[in-house]
């Protein structure tokens, strides 16, 4: 009971902002929908287990945990490289972390 009750206010603020960022980006969500719906004909074959092989929704909820963090500190990238990147169409000197969405063009 503890683990269930200490854990739902990070699954919520998860929750949360994968919703909104999925509702600020249609495509996504249909990108979304599209492999659950291909994967599951029925509600009773969602499993914790068949659902660790939806490659998107993994990387939807990975990215929400970035844009999102429920606790401080963690999910945070490192630009690799000498040169630097563009990411979300701003460039990004080499070295520099992020936690946060870039131009909240996340997923």
């Amino acid at each position: 009971m503890l683990l269930a009750v200490a854990g739902s206010e990070t699954t919520a603020t998860v929750l949360s902002g994968s919703t909104y960022l999925l509702c600020k980006n249609p495509d996504k969500l249909a990108k979304l929908q599209d492999e659950v719906r291909g994967k599951f004909k029925h509600s009773h074959e969602i499993t914790l287990q068949s659902v660790k092989d939806l490659e998107y929704m993994i990387a939807v909820i990975n990215e929400a945990l970035r844009c999102y963090p429920p606790v401080a500190g963690g999910n945070v990238r490192v630009v690799p490289g000498k040169h630097g990147a563009e990411v979300a169409g701003h460039f990004v000197p080499s070295g520099v972390s992020s936690g946060r969405c870039i131009a909240h063009s996340c997923i």
